[in-house]
């Protein structure tokens, strides 16, 4: 009776393994630069947000200080 060799040479093993890390290696390379184009952009998102928020404060003081600016020339006018 003839024996039947049905284990993989350690040839086939190493090219496997090498395969495998490379495909791994790519997934990992693509989830990285996916991560990072996501972080990219939440950043400009929060860069855009932050400055509509400083925009809207700004405008939020200029109306507070030309109504305190209002307020004196009634009080000015009153007074004459």
């Amino acid at each position: 009776m003839t024996e039947l060799n049905i284990r993989p040479k350690f040839e086939e093993h190493d090219s496997l393994i090498d395969a495998l890390r490379a495909v791994g290696g790519a997934w990992a390379r693509y989830g990285l630069s996916v991560g990072r184009a996501a972080l990219e952009t939440s950043a400009r998102t929060l860069e855009t947000t932050a400055n509509a928020l400083g925009n809207l404060a700004e405008t939020f003081e200029r109306r507070d200080r030309e109504a305190r600016e209002g307020d004196e020339s009634e009080v000015d006018i009153h007074r004459q």
